[in-house]
C-alpha cells in the first residue's frame, strides 16, 4: 500500500521534510528606488500625506526669514562654498541648516530668550506634528497620547540637542572623507539599524523595545536602508541650499517622501503590519 493509501505522510529521501514542510526562506527587501517609487505613488494618490509637511515647510520657512530679520546671531551648519553634506536626523525633516548658537542666546535679556528659544520651538513643534500625521494616517492609527508623548519626547531629544550642539550633518570635503570614515561607517550603522524607530513609535512601542524591533526588522535590508539615508541626506542638503527658501523646500518634499518610504519599507519587511 502506497504513503498516500496509508495516510503516512511522504518522507523524501533521507528523511528530509517534504518541499511543502520546510521552513519559508527570508525573502530579500525591495531596492530602495523601488521604495521610493512606491512612496511617490501613494504620495501622488492621497494629498493628505504631503498636507502636513507643506504647511510645515511654510513654517520653517517663516521662522528663518524672522530669523535673519531679528539681532539675534544665528549661523549655518554648512561652511561656505561648495560642499557636499547628507543632513539626516532619523526622523522625518528636510534640512534644519540655521542655528542659533547656543553662546548667542543664554545670555539674552528675558524678552529676546523668549522670543529666539519660541521662534525655534514654532519651527520643530511644526517639523514633529507633520511627521506625525502623516505616520499616524499612512498607518491607520488614531491618537494615542502615550505614543504621541515618547514619539515627540525622543524626536526633541534627537532634533534640538544636535541644533543646539551646532547641527549633526557629515561634510565629505576638505579631508573629512579620509580622515573621518571609521566615523563616518559607525554613523551609517547605527542610523541604518535605528531607521525604523520613529515608526515603532508611532505603533505604540517604548523606546527600548522600539530600537530593538527596529534593529531586527533592518536586518536583511541594510542596503535598501542605507540607500534611502543617502537619498534622504542628500536630497534635504541641496534642497536646503536654495537661497532664502531652501528649508522651507526641502522640509515640504523630503519630509513626506522620508515618512511615507519608511512605512512603505516597514509594510515590505513586517507582513504582519498590514494583516
Amino acid at each position: 500500500m502506497s504513503d498516500r493509501d496509508s495516510g503516512t505522510p511522504h518522507q523524501s529521501r533521507g528523511n528530509r521534510p517534504a518541499r511543502g514542510d520546510q521552513p519559508p526562506r527570508h525573502r530579500a527587501g525591495p531596492t530602495a528606488f523601488a521604495v521610493l517609487r512606491t512612496a511617490v505613488s501613494r504620495l501622488g494618490t492621497d494629498r493628505g500625506l504631503v498636507l502636513p509637511f507643506l504647511l510645515a515647510g511654510v513654517v520653517v520657512a517663516a521662522v528663518d526669514t524672522a530669523r535673519r530679520l531679528d539681532p539675534i546671531p544665528f549661523g549655518h551648519i554648512r561652511d561656505e562654498g561648495i560642499s557636499v553634506d547628507v543632513e539626516y536626523y532619523l526622523f522625518p525633516t528636510g534640512s534644519l541648516e540655521s542655528v542659533r548658537p547656543f553662546g548667542a542666546i543664554v545670555e539674552l535679556q528675558p524678552r529676546y530668550l523668549l522670543w529666539a528659544v519660541a521662534l525655534e520651538a514654532v519651527a520643530l513643534l511644526a517639523v514633529g506634528l507633520a511627521g506625525w500625521l502623516v505616520f499616524t494616517r499612512r498607518l491607520d492609527r488614531s491618537t494615542d497620547l502615550a505614543a504621541a508623548a515618547q514619539y515627540f519626547g525622543v524626536f526633541g531629544f534627537l532634533i534640538a540637542i544636535p541644533q543646539l550642539l551646532g547641527g549633526a550633518n557629515i561634510d565629505f570635503t576638505d579631508g573629512g572623507l579620509v580622515f573621518g570614515i571609521p566615523l563616518i561607517v559607525l554613523w551609517m550603522l547605527l542610523f541604518v539599524r535605528l531607521f525604523f524607530v520613529p515608526v515603532f513609535l508611532v505603533t505604540g512601542r517604548g523606546v527600548i523595545e522600539a530600537v530593538r524591533e527596529s534593529r531586527r526588522t533592518s536586518r536583511g535590508a541594510g542596503w535598501t536602508v542605507f540607500g534611502l539615508i543617502l537619498v534622504f541626506g542628500l536630497g534635504a542638503s541641496l534642497l536646503g541650499g536654495l537661497p532664502a527658501i531652501g528649508e522651507g523646500v526641502s522640509t515640504a518634499v523630503v519630509g513626506p517622501v522620508h515618512a511615507v518610504a519608511a512605512v512603505v519599507l516597514y509594510e515590505r519587511l513586517t507582513p504582519s503590519a498590514t494583516d
